[in-house]
């Protein structure tokens, strides 16, 4: 009797977060795309180059930054930097047809969000809700923005190749706070951790939540070092409704 008690006030606390806020930041990839190998039939990247996924993904997570801060928008450019980092002998013309093929993955990508995510924000925003987007992203991967589903359902949009702001930077935040004309203790954050972003939102006084369905399928044994970190843990985009 006790735990069902406990059950029902946890749900009765749970269901006022959600209703007390004003708005809700999301992350795009890993969060509201589908899940990468639906992405597109466009091969990964560290394919079409001939490298190994992981110093790929090492560049794409740590050496890159002027990709993702606007610094660098030249798409040839971005992936020469990379590919070069990793293997300097790979041919001029393999990476300009490698970025002609990165570029159609990620509006691929845009292009088909699941549906299911879709009609989320969509009675999110029956609430009432502000929705903001809050991506770290190169010119290549935003560029099917204009012609995603998404893109009439948020009210704010801050990609950090145009903002010049990268998560977990709290200027990144705080940029989009100031768009939303909303304190940070009225929103909540809805991420997959990537970037340390949950841990930056967290600083700012912002409720975060960790949608943990693209990580489980990706890294398994790290979903729940990036539990710990938030304030909640759903495990799809529709299950932000349940909070």
């Amino acid at each position: 009797m006790k735990e069902y008690c406990s059950s029902i006030l946890m749900n009765t606390t749970r269901m006022k977060m959600i209703e007390s806020k004003k708005a809700v930041i999301f992350d795009l990839f890993d969060t509201l795309t589908g899940y990468e190998s639906d992405w597109s039939a466009i091969p990964p990247v560290s394919v079409m180059l001939g490298v190994d996924s992981k110093a790929w993904n090492e560049q794409l997570l740590l050496h890159s930054n002027d990709r993702l801060t606007g610094a660098l928008r030249d798409p040839f450019l971005i992936i020469k930097n990379m590919a070069h980092n990793i293997d300097h002998s790979i041919p001029d013309e393999i990476i300009r047809q490698v970025v002609i093929k990165r570029t159609k993955r990620y509006q691929d990508a845009l292009w088909n969000i699941p549906p299911e995510n879709i009609e989320t924000i969509r009675q999110l925003r029956l609430q009432d809700k502000k929705i903001a987007l809050l991506s770290n992203a190169d010119v290549m991967e935003c560029s099917g923005w204009d012609h995603s589903s998404l893109k009439p359902l948020f009210d704010v949009v801050v990609f950090s190749c145009y903002a010049g702001l990268v998560k977990p930077d709290p200027a990144a935040y705080l940029y989009c706070l100031d768009e939303l004309g909303i304190d940070s203790l009225d929103c909540v954050f809805v991420g997959d951790g990537g970037s340390n972003e949950l841990a930056g939102a967290h600083t700012l006084g912002i409720t975060t939540v960790f949608v943990s369905d693209k990580m489980k399928a990706r890294q398994p044994e790290a979903v729940h070092i990036r539990i710990q970190q938030s304030d909640y843990h759903i495990e799809n985009i529709p299950g932000l409704l349940k909070l």
